[in-house]
């Protein structure tokens, strides 16, 4: 099985416990994105920020759902925004992703064909565009 291409992100305020052990108050939100870093047996999932820097003092889990909840509490404060699942194409819907009973996180077949259709219509609009555009520039009046 290979990596799963999803990512987790969510934003939180003040780290506190290990990511913040001077207790120093930091301004603004913190940006926290939850990524496969090894498949496994068992898997590891590890928190990074989105400028794709790892969060070393927090601890490697085996499904993301286990880390999402140690985030929470143990690292930061508070968190700001519910956490949202994203691939390499952009957000995912609820019903574009899952977990299997072994906890691996996969692209439902949903996704695939709504990238599919939206492939296809981003070729029609292609093809009307440069119609027009023969039929302006080259056509024989």
């Amino acid at each position: 099985m290979a990596k799963s291409g999803i990512v987790f992100r969510a934003s939180f305020e003040q780290p506190i416990g290990p990511r913040n052990p001077a207790g120093i108050k930091l301004p603004g939100p913190i940006q926290v994105e939850i990524f496969q870093a090894k498949v496994g047996p068992p898997a590891e999932w590890k928190a990074r920020s989105v400028t794709r820097n790892e969060f070393k003092e927090i601890s490697a889990q085996s499904t993301p759902g286990t880390l999402k909840r140690q985030i929470e509490g143990i690292h930061f404060e508070r968190q700001l925004t519910e956490w949202e699942a994203f691939d390499a194409v952009g957000k995912l819907r609820e019903d574009e992703w899952s977990t299997d009973s072994k906890g691996h996180v996969f692209i439902t077949p949903i996704r695939a064909a709504r990238l599919a259709e939206k492939e296809v219509h981003e070729r029609a609009e292609r093809a009307r565009q440069q119609t027009e555009i023969y039929e302006r520039d080259f056509k024989p009046q």
